[in-house]
């Protein structure tokens, strides 16, 4: 078993870059692994009317990967909701929408250190046997299902575009 936790930065999935964050469990064999993950995106905003309109994405997914030593090439499944808001807008609201996307991430764990025995695991040092921590950095490419428009009065001034990416980097520690 795998847990993790860290920090993401993308682009295309709000009106402006987003950082946020993102907390992971998985089960991971030899040459595979499968994931579940939540993210939190922190708003972004676009300046529009006299006042901005910010959103957020706040979603689950499902990963599973195939991997080869320390690399992975995984699909992605996620669902959750997109928040958006008019601030300072004479007519601003919040508003919740379904989200849903599918895409694809590359991934590279770097091996920081172990916390069980001194010894290298019986596969060498780059085996997925025994407990550790690595650094995981990945970067993914989604598509959403339906694409999100974000409106003040008559003038669209955001839409979802057909393609987000996000770069992350994770503490993650396995477990045996």
């Amino acid at each position: 078993m795998e847990v993790g936790a860290g920090l993401v930065g993308s682009a295309g999935a709000a009106p402006a870059a987003a950082m946020g964050f993102d907390l992971s469990v998985s089960e991971r064999w030899a040459s595979s692994s499968l994931g579940l993950e939540g993210r939190a995106d922190l708003p972004a905003s676009v300046s529009a009317g006299g006042g901005s309109v910010e959103a957020q994405l706040l979603f689950a997914e499902l990963v599973p990967c195939l991997r080869r030593g320390l690399f992975g090439a995984c699909a992605l499944l996620a669902a959750g909701a997109e928040e958006a808001e008019g601030v300072n807008l004479r007519a601003g609201r919040h508003l919740t929408t379904f989200f849903a996307g599918a895409g694809a991430r590359a991934l590279a764990d770097l091996p920081i250190g172990r916390f069980g025995p001194a010894s290298p695991p019986a596969g060498g040092p780059d085996s997925t046997e025994g407990d550790g921590l690595s650094l995981r950095l990945w970067l993914d490419l989604l598509a959403p299902v339906a694409r999100t428009a974000l409106y003040v009065g008559d003038a669209e001034v955001w839409s979802s575009p057909t393609l987000s990416g996000t770069l992350g980097l994770a503490l993650v520690a396995r477990f045996p």
